[in-house]
């Protein structure tokens, strides 16, 4: 789930392997403070989203000076286009009060029955049925006032679609382990984690105190 976040916001492998090991460092600095604990997958969505946003932002940054130095034409870009619609999603979804993300994450992006979700949140199945359709509301509503034509329920279809495709390399799962381990008994990271990965812990610590 957490490296299809980054990859749906990204849309390059080896950006969100660096995104998706760097959410995992912030993981293991922060997990002792994630309580109720049920909520990990929320705290993991959020963190990797707001990772891979701030990615992004900085990546068009550097993509903008690269086409200035050069005196390259800048070329529009479709508002209809697939990559923003997407972004648009994940954007919307992490402004969602969080009793109303976390049934869209665990139901619908990492596709759990209503029974098994509805157990670990401590709700009735009709609560939370409730919480779903309310929540696909106020998405839909964000995502409206984003310019978005689609209905929210069929780009959350599309994006749980993709992340049945994809998962992160074997060999990003491995140095992710490696770095994380380094990190939480204290040793030098030097050589586990990626620069990139490195680069957005320090640029979201930056941009949030909370991590």
């Amino acid at each position: 789930m957490v490296f299809n976040v980054c990859r749906r916001i990204l849309r390059n492998d080896e950006d969100a392997e660096d995104a998706f090991q760097a959410t995992f460092l912030v993981f293991v600095r922060r997990a002792a403070s994630i309580n109720p604990r049920e909520q990990l997958g929320n705290w993991l969505y959020g963190v990797s989203s707001r990772t891979a946003m701030r990615a992004r932002a900085l990546r068009a940054k550097r993509q903008v000076k690269e086409r200035n130095a050069y005196a390259e034409p800048e070329s529009a870009l479709s508002t209809e286009d697939a990559d923003n619609l997407r972004f648009a999603v994940d954007e919307a979804l992490e402004s969602l009060p969080e009793i109303y993300r976390s049934p869209i994450i665990l139901c619908l992006l990492e596709g759990r029955s209503r029974r098994e979700v509805a157990k670990e949140l401590g709700l009735a199945e009709g609560t939370l049925s409730s919480r779903l359709a309310k929540a696909k509301i106020m998405l839909g509503d964000r995502l409206i006032r984003r310019g978005v034509t689609l209905s929210a329920g069929v780009l959350l279809a599309a994006a749980a679609a993709e992340a049945s495709k994809a998962s992160a390399s074997a060999a990003a799962q491995a140095a992710t382990f490696d770095a994380c381990l380094a990190l939480a008994v204290g040793k030098p990271m030097v050589g586990l984690a990626s620069p990139g990965a490195l680069e957005a812990v320090i640029d979201l610590r930056t941009a949030d105190s909370s991590c």
